[in-house]
């Protein structure tokens, strides 16, 4: 079974479900005629190289508007690239550090900052705000103990997401112990 982190494939994609459903229930949802978008993983893959990096998940989750579907796809994967390549090079944890919405670069992704410089897992998601995609990808993570809550606070800091601390309110059943 494939697994990210120490979690399995299947595992992720229904949290990143449940997540996407309990955001839409929230009444901080800013833009309710979405519902959902992509999700991209990368993984760091330590025996191949010490900073390779595979894609073990680019799936949709919730409902995509149709008129989002390739540029979403699109969009989820660029950001978890660009925070890959300044994670490494500049210390950043969020995509948010390196927006540029005008080239259409946007916020959305996260990742935990390791000693080394590399992260294991970058998580991002595209399809709603960037605010929202960031807060469902840091949630994600938070549940999955990709992040913790250091990284967290600092990614919202760093956006001023004031939607990560009551969506991971609403998923507090959904953390791994």
């Amino acid at each position: 079974m494939q697994v990210i982190g120490k979690t399995d494939i299947i595992t992720v994609i229904q949290t990143a479900e449940e997540i996407m459903r309990r955001f839409k229930k929230l009444p901080e949802d800013i833009r309710p005629e979405e519902d959902g978008g992509y999700l991209a993983i990368m993984q760091r893959t330590p025996e191949i190289s010490n900073i390779a990096y595979r894609w073990p998940l680019v799936v949709q989750i919730g409902t995509c508007a149709d008129r989002l579907l390739i540029r979403s796809f699109n969009l989820a994967q660029e950001k978890c690239k660009r925070l890959h390549a300044n994670s490494r090079d500049n210390g950043h944890i969020s995509s948010w550090q390196s927006q540029f919405p005008g080239k259409g670069k946007y916020g959305g992704s996260v990742t935990h900052q390791k000693r080394d410089g590399a992260s294991e897992v970058i998580c991002g998601v595209s399809g709603l705000t960037a605010l929202q995609d960031e807060a469902s990808a840091t949630v994600l993570c938070l549940t999955q103990r990709w992040i913790n809550g250091h990284d967290a606070a600092k990614i919202r800091g760093i956006s001023n997401n004031l939607l990560i601390e009551p969506l991971a309110k609403a998923c507090q059943g959904l953390f791994i112990h």
